[in-house]
């Protein structure tokens, strides 16, 4: 029983894993007042805001295998910095963007050498900003193969312990 329920668990994690399932939203913030739409992104990967004053702001996005570290806010028209010092987003599980909340997603797909990476954008209605990227290597559905087979095995290994574990309680009894 435990074998097939191991592959059942490995084809679950292969589809959370090809698909960015476990990869946290990451809070970003605003400039010092709130976000209303989002304008765009440039050809240089930068994000395009506007605040609730019109004011235009851009941060610049990670790319290929950047972590979402240091976010600069920035006038446009400038290279001016916003803020005082960077900003560090540090890597902690946050949940997503508050749910009925969200205003507006701006999705990005980035096709790599032997990758695809994809990056959205969103801003809720207390006009924070908040990014999620995934990379997806070329090779990665090949997990749907590797992940049902670990978990069968660790399935037949989990039942021959249970089973050596009831035969020695029956046998102390």
């Amino acid at each position: 029983m435990l074998a097939p329920l191991g592959i059942l668990i490995g084809y679950c994690v292969a589809f959370i894993y090809l698909h960015g399932l476990a990869e946290p939203w990451k809070l970003v913030g605003n400039p010092g007042e709130k976000v209303i739409d989002i304008i765009g992104v440039t050809e240089d990967l930068r994000a395009v805001f506007q605040s609730e004053s019109g004011q235009v702001y851009s941060i610049k996005l990670p790319r290929n295998n950047e972590s979402i570290g240091y976010i600069r806010w920035i006038k446009a028209g400038s290279d001016v910095q916003v803020s005082e010092s960077f900003e560090l987003i540090e890597p902690r599980f946050l949940p997503p963007p508050p749910l009925f909340r969200i205003i507006e997603v701006y999705t990005i797909e980035i096709p790599q050498i032997e990758a695809h990476e994809e990056l959205k954008i969103a801003f809720s209605s207390d006009g924070n900003v908040w990014i999620w990227k995934y990379i997806i290597g070329g090779y990665s559905p090949i997990l749907y193969y590797v992940f049902p087979i670990l978990g069968f095995i660790i399935g037949l290994i989990l039942a021959f312990f249970i089973t050596l574990f009831r035969k020695l309680m029956i046998r102390g009894n």
